[in-house]
C-alpha cells in the first residue's frame, strides 16, 4: 500500500484516464484499496506461476480489476505477463499450493495449468497501461534478460465489495475514487509528501496509517 505514504502514488490513483477504463468494466462506484511494485531484475530466475487473483484476496464479490502500468518496457524478451485470453469467463477455479523452492514468487497455481497453452504476451511500453480481472489467469516466466522490468499495480474494486469476515483489515487501504462507496470502506487521506522510510516499514504494522476521512 504504497499510496498511503507516496504523494504521486496517491495522485497517480485518481488518474482520470485511468478511471474511466474502470468505470467500463466496474461501473460507476470504485474504491482503490491496493498498490503494489513489482520488479523483476535482470536474470531472477523465478517466475510467477499461472493464477487467479481473486485466488489471494478474500474478498466478495470477485469485482477487482487490477491496472498494470509499465514503468520499464514489458515484452517476451524481459518477462512480461502472459494472460490466458477468455479465462475470466471460467469462474473461480481451484487452486494448488507448490513449495516456494526459489523458483517462484508465489506459490498459488491454478490446477492443471499445462492445459492452458493459449497465452498472450501483454507487451507494454513505458507508460502504458493494461487492465485484467480479478479472474483472469495470468502469470509470468523468469527473466533471463538483460532488462529489468518493472510495473506498477493498483487494484480497484466495485464499491460494494466486501471483506470475508476475519479479514477486515484488507480495507485499511481504501480510497474512495468515483460514485459512492458504502462506509466499510475508509476514504484515507492524500499524504501530505513522500515517505520512502514509511514506505519501506509499512507492512511492519509498526506505523500510524494516515487517518480515514
Amino acid at each position: 500500500m504504497p499510496h498511503l505514504t507516496c504523494r504521486g502514488l496517491y495522485d497517480l490513483i485518481h488518474t482520470p484516464a485511468i478511471l474511466e477504463y474502470v468505470e467500463d468494466l466496474l461501473g460507476p462506484n470504485i474504491v482503490a484499496w491496493g498498490t503494489t511494485v513489482f520488479c523483476k531484475l535482470p536474470g531472477d530466475p523465478k517466475e510467477v506461476v499461472l493464477h487467479q487473483d481473486a485466488a489471494y484476496w478474500p474478498f466478495t464479490p470477485t469485482k477487482t480489476v487490477t491496472a498494470w502500468l509499465a514503468v520499464d518496457d514489458s515484452n517476451e524478451d524481459n518477462a512480461a505477463m502472459r494472460f490466458v485470453p477468455g479465462s475470466h469467463l471460467y469462474g473461480a477455479l481451484a487452486h494448488e499450493d507448490l513449495p516456494l523452492d526459489g523458483t517462484r514468487v508465489a506459490k498459488r497455481q491454478v490446477i492443471d495449468a499445462h492445459r492452458c497453452t493459449d497465452r498472450y504476451v501483454n507487451t507494454l511500453a513505458a507508460g502504458q497501461v493494461s487492465l485484467h480481472s480479478d479472474l483472469l489467469l495470468h502469470g509470468s516466466p523468469a527473466n533471463l534478460s538483460g532488462r529489468r522490468r518493472t510495473g506498477l499495480t493498483i487494484r480497484y474494486a466495485a464499491a460494494e465489495v466486501r471483506a470475508l469476515a476475519g479479514w477486515e483489515w484488507c480495507y485499511g487501504g481504501g480510497v474512495h475514487c468515483r460514485g459512492t462507496v458504502p462506509q466499510h470502506w475508509p476514504n484515507r487521506r492524500r499524504p501530505s509528501g513522500e515517505r520512502p522510510d514509511l514506505m519501506a516499514s509499512i507492512t511492519n504494522s509498526g506505523i500510524r496509517l494516515p487517518s480515514a476521512d
